[in-house]
């Protein structure tokens, strides 16, 4: 499976520190990573035909695939859809997602149908979602599910470049049960359009790992409950001072180095006076774009930070990063003033 992102290292200090003295970490919390997400299911001839591999109608192997992936998709108020082809036909949404209805759906797919005359017009069904992602706001992923077996219509790659620029916050997510290298040729041109997520449908039919790293990676992460690892924090290393902070432009992790010099200044002296310590950088946003987004971006301001302390001679061993994204907002996000505030890097000192 290739991923478009990484597991996040949050909160490393902290795990360090609890293994060390036997305590359980805090369970994570899950945030969307998209705001709508649309299931595009091949329903054409050659999905009715076994799969090569494995000797099972395509068809039903989706059908327990779906299945599967829907018991892993957390309820975070996405609006989501079933588009099915061919025909092209709307099983459910949009919608809120309910993991029940959506259940209730997949298990109506059939698992036989017509093969000779039943067509592949992926393209096609492809372009036909411009009438879907209007509805939506914010950021999509269209998974696709589909054997990539193309002969009739408009050229897949084609359509979904057209649709990729019309809409910039589209991702096409794929699950293959290509079963031919033409087939496999064709969805991945289309994953390669973005940055997104290509998982072996045969794959996950038989490996719940592979469900669970699919559905994560293009629907939600998880990250640490704030409240909760800031009291914990306190439980396991009282000795942490707090030392200033630093702001930033909007959707920016760029580091002004004039206001930092500042912050560095008063770090140093600070740092030598406790030999050993280590430096935490937490990472902060307002509350504009998704969560997601933020946690993402807080993250990287508090990696921004640690590499210009880098660069003026702290040893980056002595730095760990964390990403509070818009949690753990300083004042009231309500104006433009307290939304400049909250966007910002605290900096601590612990023993």
């Amino acid at each position: 499976m290739q991923a478009r992102t990484s597991r996040f290292a949050i909160f490393s200090l902290v795990l360090a520190m609890t293994i060390a003295v036997g305590v359980v970490v805090a369970e994570a919390k899950k945030i969307p990573r998209v705001d709508n997400f649309v299931i595009l299911i091949d329903q054409s001839g050659s999905m009715f035909m076994e799969h090569k591999e494995r000797k099972e109608v395509k068809a039903v192997l989706v059908k327990k695939m779906l299945l599967s992936v829907n018991d892993r998709i957390p309820e975070l108020g996405y609006t989501a859809a079933i588009q099915g082809f061919y025909p092209n036909e709307t099983l459910i949404g949009p919608e809120k997602y309910s993991r029940y209805f959506f259940e209730q759906e997949i298990k109506k797919l059939p698992d036989k149908g017509k093969i000779f005359g039943n067509l592949t017009p992926l393209g096609t069904e492809i372009e036909a979602l411009d009438k879907v992602m209007g509805r939506f706001s914010g950021k999509t992923s269209v998974i696709i599910v589909s054997d990539g077996e193309v002969n009739k219509g408009k050229d897949p790659y084609k359509a979904a470049k057209s649709l990729h620029n019309e809409y910039t916050n589209i991702c096409f997510d794929v699950i293959s049960l290509a079963d031919s290298e033409e087939g496999e040729k064709t969805l991945r041109r289309i994953n390669e359009l973005g940055n997104c997520t290509y998982a072996d449908g045969e794959e996950m039919i038989s490996d719940a790992v592979a469900v669970e790293t699919f559905v994560s990676e293009v629907l939600y992460m998880e990250v640490a409950d704030v409240a909760t690892e800031e009291m914990r924090i306190r439980e396991i290393a009282p000795n942490i001072i707090s030392v200033g902070a630093g702001y930033f432009n909007f959707d920016s992790a760029e580091v002004d180095e004039t206001a930092w010099t500042r912050v560095y200044d008063a770090v140093v002296p600070k740092l030598g006076a406790k030999p050993g310590a280590n430096i935490v950088i937490e990472g902060h946003t307002d509350s504009t774009g998704s969560a997601a987004y933020n946690q993402q971006l807080s993250e990287r301001r508090a990696k921004a930070v640690r590499d210009y302390f880098v660069s003026k001679g702290i040893a980056e061993s002595q730095i760990e990063t964390l990403g509070y994204g818009e949690e753990m907002p300083r004042v009231s996000n309500t104006t433009p003033e307290g939304r400049a505030i909250n966007r910002r890097v605290d900096i601590r000192i612990a023993d």
